[in-house]
């Protein structure tokens, strides 16, 4: 069996959901995940690699071949984009399942309506496993590794890889908390910068220096993540972190919201320019961001329990 997401981080980590449900209910089965290069590490099983950002149609079809070779009996399609419906016809898979506005949906085997009607991204996936007899979902779990952090601590991660979807305030938030508790500031290597900022001299900052199971490991143990609607809000929530979630331009109804069961969602109401789209903006359309701006730095601190 072969489950696609290749996806931002993010989709991946939900997408893991899927991949655990063919496991439970096909146990003897081989379950593969195709993920985009860079999200195989937090991947707790086997996977395939599509290297998207070099060469992207060459190595498209080094997966093909990997993936005839694996001759699936069953490949489920997370994506609705014309790729990965390439694949999902080509891959020679018995049984193929996927979302109805995928291009290649005619040719599957099971065309599952997508809607975006304030369910989550989990519920929405679990729609595609009703084909095979699957009417059960949970939350996705992740590969850990939890590195060495004396004490108590709160993470911190402030980038995103769309700038609306970044909230404004994370260096009044850091120096804030770091008051009270020793603040943990994590991102990717590319995330460096804006998380030096952030980290200023009153935080410890990570990016870069953690694999993703290390980041996974270092929420699972943290009193409180802070995230914006974006990866690191869905690796919190793989492994239960309690989590306060900055949603700027983009609003929970749209499926992204947190699944921790410890969770606060933040955001700005009553704006008619949000949400401005379904996945963020490189700016802000109006020039003032205030779904971003408008929430301030004791509000979100205040959710940190004890904090006063």
């Amino acid at each position: 069996m072969v489950v696609a997401q290749t996806a931002f981080l993010g989709d991946a980590v939900l997408g893991l959901s899927v991949v655990q449900a063919l496991q439970r209910a096909f146990p003897d089965a081989d379950v593969r995940y195709w993920v985009r290069k860079g999200n195989e590490s937090i991947v707790p099983g086997p996977v395939v690699v599509w290297e998207k950002r070099y060469d992207k149609y060459r190595h498209f079809l080094q997966n093909l071949t990997e993936i005839r070779r694996f001759s699936p009996d069953v490949f489920v399609n997370l994506q609705r984009f014309f790729s990965t419906g390439a694949m999902t016809v080509l891959s020679g898979a018995k049984i193929t399942v996927g979302f109805d506005k995928n291009p290649w949906s005619s040719f599957f085997t099971y065309r599952v309506p997508h809607f975006i009607d304030g369910r989550h991204e989990l519920e929405r996936n679990a729609e595609l496993l009703k084909a095979l007899g699957i009417h059960q979902w949970e939350r996705p779990r992740v590969r850990v590794e939890e590195p060495e952090m004396d004490g108590k601590y709160v993470v911190l991660a402030p980038a995103s890889v769309w700038a609306t979807k970044a909230w404004a305030h994370w260096p009044e938030l850091a120096k804030i908390l770091a008051e009270k508790i020793k603040v943990c500031v994590v991102g990717a290597p590319n995330e460096r910068e804006v998380c030096t900022r952030v980290a200023g001299d009153w935080a410890v900052n990570l990016a870069g220096e953690l694999s993703l199971p290390q980041v996974a490991g270092l929420m699972k143990n943290a009193v409180r993540v802070f995230a914006n609607d974006s990866a690191p809000l869905h690796i919190a929530g793989a492994v239960n972190a309690p989590v306060t979630a900055f949603f700027c331009s983009t609003v929970p109804r749209f499926g992204f919201g947190p699944v921790s069961d410890d969770s606060v969602v933040l955001e700005t109401h009553g704006l008619d320019c949000r949400p401005c789209g379904l996945h963020g903006k490189k700016s802000c359309p109006k020039g003032h961001f205030r779904c971003g701006r408008e929430i301030d730095a004791p509000t979100a601190a205040a959710t940190l329990p004890g904090f006063s």
